[in-house]
């Protein structure tokens, strides 16, 4: 696999659960292997990226939150977009 990673960058809380197959994620220094079955948690402005290092496409379905504060009052807002990403 060429090692070209699309970077992406967190401006909310993300939760990814992997469906199908193994990828790595990169952040910064760090790296995770997910596994068929591992879900992860990302934090505010995070910037990451992932390599399929294996034969099969890698199946994740990736949620990410935004929190909004609504008006002046201490009432928290959160919205979620969940997408399918398959990493080949």
């Amino acid at each position: 696999m060429p090692l070209a990673p699309e970077v992406d960058q967190i401006e909310g809380r993300q939760l990814k659960y992997v469906l199908k197959g193994s990828a790595t994620e990169y952040v910064g220094e760090a790296s995770k292997v997910y596994r068929e079955g591992d879900a992860g948690l990302a934090d505010k402005n995070t910037t990451h990226w992932w390599r399929n290092d294996g034969t099969e496409p890698a199946i994740f379905v990736v949620v990410n939150t935004v929190s909004t504060r609504c008006g002046g009052s201490a009432l928290t807002q959160f919205n979620a977009l969940g997408k399918i990403v398959t990493i080949t």
